[in-house]
């Protein structure tokens, strides 16, 4: 019986991850690409926030780009109090990120990215409240997730990341 409820636990960790590669980012450049399209050289750390929460964070990672760039980590900001953060037009109306300065970014043939845009905002939303329901944490907390290079969670916690320590302890 314990092997069963396992071996479901592990069904349901993959399916969640299957889900998590299946959700859409937009480059700098305006392309689009699902999360598995980049597998095996970003290290992706999702963040999601109210919009002031989200700002702050943001910035606290600015703070550290040059070491967070050096080692692959994107982030990946999900506004989660805005019905409008859906919206994938570049009209400037975002509270927290400057998404028209973001679009501005040019970036040479093998750099990465700092930061993408997540599109269709409620799927990552869903997403994130999946995960929250399943660990029990209140729907309104700021939560972050860290995937490895394979797309897999590497860690997840409440609040904001601790940028510092990804910038000092991720290979």
């Amino acid at each position: 019986l314990r092997e069963r409820s396992q071996e479901a636990k592990r069904l349901q960790k993959f399916e969640r991850e299957e889900v998590l590669s299946q959700l859409v980012i937009e480059l700098p450049s305006g392309k689009r690409a699902q999360l598995q399209d980049i597998q095996g050289f970003a290290r992706l750390v999702i963040v999601s926030a109210g919009s002031s929460e989200l700002a702050t964070s943001v910035k606290a990672a600015e703070e550290w780009r040059t070491e967070l760039s050096e080692r692959a980590v994107i982030v990946v900001p999900v506004i989660q109090d805005s019905p409008a953060a859906g919206n994938t037009e570049d009209d400037g109306s975002s509270e927290t990120i400057d998404w028209l300065s973001w679009r501005g970014e040019k970036l040479t043939d093998n750099e990465k990215p700092f930061m993408v845009k997540p599109v269709r905002n409620e799927e990552w939303q869903r997403w994130i409240g999946e995960q929250k329901e399943e660990a029990s944490v209140n729907q309104d907390a700021m939560v972050w997730i860290s995937l490895r290079k394979d797309g897999r969670v590497r860690s997840s916690g409440k609040g904001s990341p601790n940028w510092q320590r990804f910038a000092q302890t991720i290979p």
